[in-house]
């Protein structure tokens, strides 16, 4: 009898839509949970399409979710996003099923608590979280810059903003005041954090959790490459990152000290941190699998199908098939933020040179109805992608080099 896997909605970047298709690859019965189908049918890859069944209902509360199940025989219960990974875990522990433990994804899911959790700490830094009211009332003359602001409970670099002084920080609280619900319907909490700004290199270790002998396993350390500030939208990623051995098991080590001192056990975790002075510093814990197809870069360099084992975690099965040859030496995701994107005649020009430029395997590119220049404020700002490869040996910064050339180069002519 094959398995039912609930997906409980998706995330944007296409992890959950991959899952989905291995999910049905190895034969389980499909149950989609949303509040939003109208959501899914503005992307490349719709999940709805790929579902033996929907189901409509409030899926930030559990309750809700549990009674839409209805008393359906289920097997997992799976979520690749920020906002309902705490909702999939209370629905998967309450029908006894393999969930993260849910004081410790709260944890890591609230960056409050996170910071709370682990003050003191090697590569912690200086937070304070204030309430809307709190930071409005406050006198920001006396705050000490430059500093961070950004919600709580958001994700996508959605609020995030570098103040250099009150005029910067009184910009980001108008920002957030209008950031009551979010594309996903979310009602963030009307609280910021207020911390140190770490200057310095930016990257991510990815991180599998191994059931068999409960630890975590390091698969790998990611580069960010970074848009201008004052905001902090990614555009690109690397793997791996070219880290002097010393450096990488530095942070490896630290990043393992972080997750104990939260006692996360989960299927996946994507840690974030910047290196100062050569000491990594905690940006932040994301309990899941990474988003902006770092799995997938991960898949080609390394062969481990990190989607495949966060399913097989659900499942209670050591399914994953080995892991493949991998295909190129080096990965890496660069994409296109709305600044740089401006008419349907440059993306067709682009479209016309990318296949021409080394290590480009795929790309996507699409336009907005209403084409801006305005400096992108969060992950949502990005107009497509291209994924680049390359052969064991060889560099890719070059080709990256390349992209940020044609990107700046390319005229920017508006359609009549």
């Amino acid at each position: 009898m094959s398995s039912t896997v609930v997906f409980l909605e998706a995330n944007a970047t296409g992890t959950t839509f991959e899952a989905m298709q291995k999910a049905r690859a190895w034969g389980c019965h499909l149950v989609f949970v949303t509040m939003d189908r109208p959501f899914y049918a503005e992307l490349v890859d719709n999940p709805l399409e790929l579902a033996h069944e929907v189901v409509d209902c409030d899926t930030y509360d559990p309750v809700a979710v549990l009674r839409a199940l209805g008393g359906m025989a289920v097997d997992a219960i799976v979520s690749f996003d920020d906002y309902h990974l705490p909702v999939a875990a209370l629905c998967a522990m309450a029908l006894g099923l393999p969930h993260a433990d849910v004081n410790s994804l709260m944890a890591a899911r609230y960056k409050d608590l996170m910071r709370q959790r682990l003050a003191g700490l090697p590569g912690a830094v200086r937070s304070q979280v204030m309430t809307e009211a709190e930071l409005q009332s406050t006198d920001l003359q006396a705050l000490e810059y430059p500093l961070v602001v950004k919600p709580i409970d958001e994700s996508g670099s959605v609020a995030v903003r570098l103040c250099r002084g009150p005029a910067d920080v009184e910009q980001a609280l108008a920002q957030f005041g209008q950031h009551q619900v979010n594309l996903r319907r979310y009602r963030p909490v009307r609280a910021m954090l207020v911390e140190e700004y770490v200057d310095g290199d930016e990257y991510s270790c990815e991180l599998l959790w191994d059931r068999r002998c409960e630890e975590w396993s390091v698969v790998g350390i990611t580069r960010k490459i970074l848009a201008p500030p004052p905001f902090f939208v990614e555009a690109g990623h690397v793997f791996p990152a070219e880290l002097p051995n010393e450096l990488a098991e530095k942070i490896e080590a630290r990043v393992l000290m972080w997750l104990k001192a939260l006692d996360l056990r989960c299927a996946a975790a994507h840690i974030e941190l910047r290196v100062r002075d050569g000491e990594p510093t905690l940006i932040e814990v994301n309990p899941r699998l990474a988003g902006g197809f770092i799995t997938k870069l991960v898949l080609w360099t390394t062969g481990i199908d990190m989607v495949e084992h966060y399913l097989a975690y659900h499942l209670r099965e050591a399914r994953p098939a080995p892991d493949q040859p991998p295909r190129h030496g080096s990965a890496a995701i660069r994409f296109v933020l709305s600044s740089e994107l401006q008419s349907k005649a440059q993306a067709r020009r682009i479209d016309e040179l990318l296949p021409g430029l080394p290590s480009v395997v795929q790309h996507k590119l699409k336009v907005a109805a209403d084409p801006h220049k305005a400096p992108a404020r969060s992950n949502y700002d990005r107009l497509g992608y291209v994924l680049l490869g390359t052969a064991p040996g060889q560099a890719i910064q070059s080709s990256l080099d390349a992209l940020d050339e044609l990107f700046n180069s390319t005229p920017q002519t508006e359609e009549a």
